[in-house]
């Protein structure tokens, strides 16, 4: 739930062929604007491992199936963070 950015891109890849194929689906969890899914900053080449599942405030979801999806950010980058939103 929520995790923050964990690993480069090799990290992710290798993620992904270990954990992540059809007989064991993974999905992080985001909701709402919660700022920890951001941490630390891209610029530094940390990387979510795919896919995900994003909660809007009024727990509504999506499943978001690429990296970045804009209908599953919710505004994170707008500059307004809600601490409230961590689970």
């Amino acid at each position: 739930f929520e995790s923050p950015r964990v690993g480069n891109e090799a990290f992710v890849q290798a993620f992904m062929r270990i954990f992540n194929n059809e007989t064991k689906p993974m999905w992080r969890v985001t909701h709402a604007k919660d700022p920890v899914p951001d941490l630390p900053p891209r610029i530094l080449q940390y990387r979510h491992v795919e896919y995900q599942v994003h909660y809007s405030a009024d727990g509504t979801y999506r499943q978001c199936d690429i990296p970045f999806d804009p209908l599953c950010e919710e505004g994170l980058f707008d500059g307004l963070r809600h601490l409230t939103d961590h689970c």
